[in-house]
């Protein structure tokens, strides 16, 4: 079914000025960026696991908040941490072609949600020296997985991405999950982990890491239901932070943490958990904050 959008004159007109701005200030010097991220140094057994959320690309977004602003920003804090393994979230195929492009030395495993032009996505890049693909893919979170569905009152379709990794460096194997989680839905948000722990299951129960924007507080039922599948980073890690992972731009009266990076129970150790300050001298790379651990497979 076609999608009906009805805009005021008023929208219209902000519409064409944002792109306006974006043609003649930003788009020469997004189009020109050399920016690049490549993989830190080796470092034992640890690796380096990232998850950011772009912001979804809004033509409303103006001046340095638009995405064609931001980016290199983005790119700014992926070097400052140099991740082994980094998920995104709200990406849509504009983002996903810029961090193709810095990502050096790094594969990547992607899908959208729906078949929406600018319609969201969680792209996994993974170091391609240390780790070896041997599964990947996405499914919807729903009664039925495998097809484009939504259930449980979700306002949006929702989807994870995965990816099972051979960390060459110690033979071990464990899975990656990135995830964004309804905005409307509680039951959707609950459900939706537990359609990607018996993916899980699935591949054999193995090592699993979830992150991403889980769109759920630490005190929601959200958060309570999942931790008796996963355990929350900042709980078991000797280095951590419990600090707002949203933060609307810089406002503080929105701030809260919803943003996550979960571990299976028993199979790996986490050393440190992250918040990572994404302003840059008053510009906010994104309306979310970068969260990052360094952990083990045991």
């Amino acid at each position: 079914m076609k999608r009906i959008i009805k805009l005021s004159l008023s929208a219209l007109l902000a519409l064409f000025l944002a792109l306006l701005v974006v043609l003649l200030f930003y788009l020469p010097r997004y189009l020109s960026s050399d920016a690049e991220v490549t993989p830190r140094e080796a470092d034992g057994e640890d690796i380096v696991i990232m998850s950011t959320n772009v912001r979804f690309y809004n033509p409303l977004d103006f001046f340095k908040k638009s995405w064609f602003y931001r980016a290199d920003l983005i790119a700014e804090d992926i070097s400052s941490v140099r991740p082994d393994i980094i998920g995104f979230q709200e990406s849509t195929f504009i983002h996903y072609g810029y961090l193709e492009k810095i990502m050096k030395g790094y594969e990547s495993v992607n899908a959208y949600r729906d078949d929406f032009v600018l319609s969201e996505g969680c792209p996994i890049f993974y170091r391609a020296d240390r780790f070896e693909k041997l599964d990947g893919g996405s499914f919807w979170l729903s009664k039925t997985p495998e097809k484009m569905s939504k259930d449980w009152g979700s306002e949006h379709y929702r989807i994870a991405v995965y990816v099972l990794l051979r960390d060459r460096t110690t033979g071990k194997e464990f899975a990656i999950f990135n995830t964004h989680l309804d905005n409307k839905s509680e039951e959707a948000r609950i459900n939706g982990i537990k359609v990607v722990h018996d993916k899980i299951k699935e591949l054999g129960d193995v090592p699993a890491y979830l992150f991403g924007d889980l769109n759920a507080t630490e005190n929601s039922e959200t958060i309570r239901s999942t931790l008796s599948d996963f355990l929350d980073s900042t709980k078991i890690a000797p280095v951590t932070e419990n600090t707002p992972t949203y933060h609307g731009w810089g406002n503080a009266e929105v701030a809260k943490r919803i943003d996550y990076i979960l571990v299976s129970r028993g199979d790996v150790n986490v050393s440190e958990y992250h918040v990572l300050d994404n302003n840059h001298e008053g510009v906010y790379s994104s309306d979310h904050s970068s969260i990052y651990i360094k952990t083990t497979v045991r």
